[in-house]
């Protein structure tokens, strides 16, 4: 049974005081058919109903219906509910600290009766003292209340909402098509589900059952509710104090082009909020190449005192007391799910997704705060000017191929023949390297290849600081020039000096050396960069450094400096660019057999 709602016996329906609606957001606006199912679905769930219905007729515009099984309302209770201010959640001021239900301002109601031809029927539940009290029934037309009478009805209640805004003919016209309402109706019914597991919900159109969602884990639910394989689904869990944690994440192949399976819910409540979407996202960021955005439902129970919703009309938005804890929390409980899914490849010349912890993070808490390292023999790689130095081992390497790497300490001492080593047979399309390796061919792309180990030097290594002979000046505005104030100390620990000149603008007067090559419009926007954390800022000019810095399309790279290259991604804890492809591509030796029909 979910915390917040409220299973005992309804509390009589109250006018709140003026003091206490004045401290309230402006009421519910009703715009659209699936609002009014939002606030209908919120009644029910705060009625304590463990089975709820939802009826639509033409995309709701005709005639919607929400039917449960809860708590129901006294005849008393059904001539105040559609009043403004009428609520039974809160009496006084300090209860708006303290909402633990998905309603509280009594407006939901009486705006719905507003703008359409409304009918409540409701009776209260066995064990209420209520088996044998009657239901009644409410009819309310434009806003007009036309009365309450004794009527049939099981306990619970129904709300039939009929010809919406049949009295408001422009906000009518402004309305979607059928099937676009429906479809934005049917979306915020699976919010309101995969919210509430342990609720059985249902959703008919036009007369015909469109989804059926039985009582289930949180796990289940999302997956029954988004057409999710439950396979691909992890529950992710993480409890501090005056908070719990869950996450529903998909494994990083079910990556879609669009966000709308990141979704944020608080306190069984849908909210948008930047902050923690970009969470994921960031956690994802290094698994995903751009474009791709992951599935992850995040669900956030959190202290009522710690948040505040009573700032948007329809509770779509949040104030929290710690945001970038919040952050932090979703973002690292992510990134230690996601290490289970760092590419490698095996001894046996197979990829594989290893357990383990996540490199990156674990590396740059050894080092620092991280500094770029002064790497020659890489940054020359990019220009053509040297090659890696080789350790040839004994054997002829074949036509086109040169062995590389000695074996390792684990197969040192195996008998002659058993070492698997990675074998270059050359180079395809001036932009992947083809390798032997086991049972495998992997086509790795170079750039990516050279990008990532490029990357991993640069968050590990100490800065090589050069002076600039012409400074660059920053030609920013006065929010621009406090940020960069601000991050002076840090700049200065990456190797970047940033000075202020005698006009009061600020120039950057030294830079590592692996920072020189970029130009000077796009070094100054990563510098500007705001819209994550201290960490996420590094890693972009890691980033951005180490792919100017890297191999390039169409670059020919001769087999002793290919074979350096291969070596050195073989030994990657993750073989990904910091962008989140995968540096290779595999194909084994029994797949090529049966395309040419060996199999």
């Amino acid at each position: 049974m979910n915390p917040e709602r409220d299973t005992s016996a309804s509390r009589r329906i109250e006018i709140l005081r003026e003091d206490v609606s004045k401290k309230i957001a402006a009421g519910e606006v009703i715009d659209r058919p699936f609002s009014v199912i939002r606030e209908l679905l919120d009644n029910s769930i705060d009625a304590g109903a463990d089975a709820v219905d939802v009826y639509i007729e033409g995309g709701g515009i005709t005639r919607i219906a929400v039917v449960d099984n809860g708590s129901g309302m006294s005849r008393e209770d059904l001539l105040l509910c559609s009043e403004r201010h009428a609520t039974s959640k809160i009496r006084e001021e300090g209860d708006l600290y303290r909402v633990r239900t998905l309603g509280f301002r009594g407006e939901a109601l009486a705006s719905v009766a507003a703008c359409s031809r409304l009918e409540v029927i409701s009776k209260g539940r066995a064990g209420q003292g209520a088996a044998d009290a009657p239901a009644y029934r409410l009819r309310v037309e434009g806003g007009k209340r036309l009365g309450v009478e004794q009527w049939r009805g099981n306990p619970g209640t129904v709300v039939t909402v009929s010809e919406l805004f049949f009295n408001l003919p422009v906000r009518r016209k402004f309305l979607k098509s059928t099937a676009a309402e429906t479809g934005t109706c049917r979306q915020t019914f699976l919010e309101k589900a995969v919210a509430h597991p342990a609720v059985t919900f249902r959703f008919f159109t036009d007369h015909k059952l469109k989804t059926f969602l039985p009582a289930q884990g949180q796990k289940q639910r999302v997956a029954a509710a988004f057409a999710l394989s439950e396979e691909h689904l992890s529950l992710l869990e993480a409890n501090r104090p005056s908070l719990n944690l869950s996450i529903v994440a998909a494994r990083p192949e079910l990556a879609r082009r669009d966000k709308r399976l990141i979704q944020i819910y608080v306190n069984r409540r849908r909210i948008f909020e930047y902050s923690l979407v970009h969470a994921v996202e960031y956690a994802f960021g290094r698994y995903l190449p751009g474009g791709q955005h992951p599935a992850a439902f995040v669900f956030l129970d959190l202290d009522p005192q710690l948040v505040d919703f009573n700032i948007h009309p329809a509770k779509r938005e949040a104030r929290f007391r710690d945001l970038p804890f919040l952050h932090r929390l979703i973002s690292e409980t992510l990134q230690e799910y996601l290490s289970s899914f760092d590419l490698r490849a095996s001894r046996s010349g197979t990829a594989s997704e290893v357990e383990g912890s996540f490199p990156f993070r674990e590396a740059r808490r050894a080092a620092g705060s991280g500094y770029f390292p002064n790497t020659p023999e890489l940054e020359r790689l990019s220009t053509g000017s040297a090659q890696f130095p080789v350790e040839r081992i004994q054997g002829a390497p074949g036509p086109g191929g040169v062995r590389t790497s000695r074996p390792s300490p684990e197969t040192a001492g195996a008998a002659p023949g058993t070492v698997v080593e990675p074998v270059y047979r050359g180079q395809l399309f001036k932009l992947f390297l083809l390798v032997e390796y086991g049972d495998s061919l992997f086509i790795v792309d170079q750039h990516a290849a050279h990008e990532r180990i490029l990357f991993d030097q640069l968050q590990s290594g100490a800065p090589a600081t050069q002076e600039l002979l012409m400074p660059i000046r920053l030609e920013i505005g006065a929010k621009a020039a406090d940020m960069i104030g601000d991050r002076r100390e840090l700049f200065q620990r990456l190797g970047i000096r940033i000075e202020l000149g005698d006009d009061d603008t600020y120039e950057i007067t030294a830079l590592p050396e692996a920072l020189i090559s970029i130009e000077e419009e796009e070094l100054i926007q990563a510098l500007l960069w705001e819209k994550g954390s201290v960490d996420e800022l590094v890693e972009r000019v890691f980033s951005l450094a180490s792919c100017r810095l890297a191999v390039k399309e169409g670059r020919e790279l001769d087999s002793v400096t290919a074979a350096e290259l291969i070596r050195r991604v073989f030994q990657l804890p993750n073989a990904r660019c910091p962008h989140g492809r995968p540096i290779w591509f595999q194909v084994s030796q029994d797949q090529l057999l049966r395309e040419v029909g060996r199999i």
